[in-house]
Parts: C-alpha cells; structure tokens; sequence
C-alpha cells in the first residue's frame, strides 16, 4: 500500500506545470497517449472515478481528440 501511495505521488508530480498534462516523456508536451497511459496506471493503482486526477485526466482526453485527425488511407 505504501509504494502504491508513492507511485500516485510521483505520477502526480509528473504532470507538467504548463498544461497540467502528462507526455509520453519528461520534456515533451502532453499527449493523447500520455494521459491515457496515466489515467490506466492511476486507476489500477485504485483511484476512484471522481477523483480530480481522473477527471482532469479525461477532460485532457477530450480537449486532445479535438485537435487529432484520426488516421484515414
């Protein structure tokens, strides 16, 4: 339980300071991938659906799959 508090801390953390979002990488600016790869690993650490993360987690989501094309051949 005590390493699952400490690795929330630190995914929270991790956010960056701009924009509140979460990178694939440390130095890059967030991503549709990080914030899902975040939202899965926060929940399975057991943070609850209304927990602020999570929701500031989904609303990034959505803010990013309206500026992303979806891929078309």
């Amino acid at each position: 339980e005590s390493q699952q508090l400490e690795v929330i801390h630190h995914l929270l953390n991790y956010a960056h300071a701009e924009d509140g979002g979460w990178s694939i990488y440390i130095e890059g600016v967030f991503t549709g991938l990080g914030i899902a790869l975040i939202y899965t690993c926060l929940r399975t650490l057991g943070l609850g659906p209304d927990h602020t993360a999570i929701v500031k987690t989904q609303t990034l989501h959505t803010c990013t799959r309206q500026y992303t094309k979806p891929f078309t051949a």
